[in-house]
């Protein structure tokens, strides 16, 4: 595949798609809130459902290694992006446990294809770094939007549609995908398996993990914290 530079003009678009990539996480309290009387989930079930979708998203990102610089990046992108439409769309009509859980499983597999995706072409880009706190304020704004939107979405159709809103908003990023490189810079693998135990790699997985083991645990149950302690759903 011929390596092609990312243009500057592409930014706004893999922002966009990388912060759609990380919605389900990011107003994963108000799925949580709305699967409680729309599915009965009990705190446990709860539990399994963010479970689900965070493997989901890492399953997804640990396997892009593997294609995201050898398939077309357009194409890739428009096969994540249907998944993420189908997983979603697909739980609004089957709210059965078992297969809502699973759907929400495929989701969050394309979620994390979809970001390894766009991070990647970031990375190609002249001033990752930059461009990295951009798409980080990107997924903020967008979670503090839907943490506020949330009450009146749950009002209006329960988990249905927060799910609903996923759907639409994803299927909105298809008009971006003719901004995207078609592929990235022909990139050699220098590192080998070895590297992984090196003592400074060990110590930023052991605490990139230790964070995400915090930061979700808590976001997770965050809404049920607030409910039990009086706060209603606007608080």
């Amino acid at each position: 595949m011929k390596a092609e530079r990312p243009p500057a003009g592409t930014l706004a678009a893999v922002v966009a798609l990388a912060v759609v990539s990380t919605v389900t996480f990011a107003v994963l309290p108000k799925l949580v809130k709305g699967a409680q009387p729309s599915l009965h989930f009990s705190a446990s079930d709860i539990g399994i459902l963010a479970a689900m979708i965070n493997a989901g998203g890492a399953l997804g990102s640990v396997i892009a290694k593997y294609w995201v610089r050898r398939l077309e990046w357009r194409q890739a992108t428009r096969i994540a992006l249907a998944g993420l439409v189908g997983g979603n769309a697909l739980s609004i009509l089957f709210h059965e446990p078992v297969a809502f859980v699973g759907l929400q499983f495929v989701a969050g597999f394309f979620s994390g294809s979809l970001l390894s995706l766009t991070l990647t072409i970031l990375s190609d880009r002249d001033e990752p770094d930059r461009d990295f706190g951009i798409l980080i304020a990107g997924q903020v704004a967008l979670q503090a939007a839907g943490l506020f939107a949330g009450p009146y979405l749950l009002h209006l159709g329960g988990v249905d549609a927060i799910l609903g809103a996923f759907v639409l908003l994803t299927a909105g990023c298809f008009c971006l995908v003719g901004r995207l490189p078609a592929s990235g810079r022909d990139v050699q693998a220098t590192a080998d398996s070895k590297s992984l135990w090196r003592p400074g790699t060990v110590l930023a997985l052991l605490g990139a993990s230790l964070f995400m083991l915090s930061a979700g645990c808590y976001w997770t149950y965050i809404a049920r914290i607030g409910q039990d302690a009086g706060f209603d759903e606007a608080q």
